[in-house]
């Protein structure tokens, strides 16, 4: 945040639930169902001076993610992911769990997007907050390359 004043207003916002999380992700294959609840705790562990987060019914913590197919494609989808509840890496763990890791995860699964028979182009993205009636909604939007400002660096962009 730019300043105080935002910054407490985006940290009661997410302590209240008041900002919905909505994201797309591409996965391998497809889910079983075209939507549904992934409810798997989780639990950080250390390894090696790094955080990993695992499923453990006995002792992870709470963790629930609602999930809805957008396409299917041959080798992947594409799914609208919404974490009810906000665990380290969650929608991670839950895509790889449900048996669909996110493409590119390196961490949570190495999965080349080229050998899905694809080629990935260089995305632009920007975020945008849209205010609403009971608050903000944020998102982020695709930039084709010839709709980037004048002067704009496309490597940043």
């Amino acid at each position: 945040a730019k300043n105080s004043k935002i910054a407490d207003f985006l940290t009661s916002s997410f302590k209240n639930k008041n900002i919905k999380k909505k994201y797309l992700a591409l996965v391998k294959g497809r889910p079983n169902k075209d939507s549904g609840i992934i409810d798997i705790p989780l639990r950080k562990k250390m390894l090696n001076k790094n955080e990993k987060v695992y499923p453990d019914i006995e002792n992870g913590k709470s963790a629930i993610t609602h999930f809805k197919l957008i396409k299917n494609f041959s080798n992947f989808s594409l799914i609208e992911l919404k974490p009810i509840t906000g665990r380290t890496h969650q929608l991670r763990v839950h895509c790889k769990e449900i048996g669909n890791p996110i493409i590119n995860d390196i961490k949570y699964g190495i999965i080349e997007f080229e050998s899905l028979g694809c080629k990935i182009k260089n995305t632009r993205r920007f975020y945008v907050v849209n205010p609403t009636a009971t608050g903000y909604e944020f998102e982020w939007k695709r930039i084709e390359d010839d709709k980037l400002p004048m002067g704009a660096n496309s490597s940043y962009a």
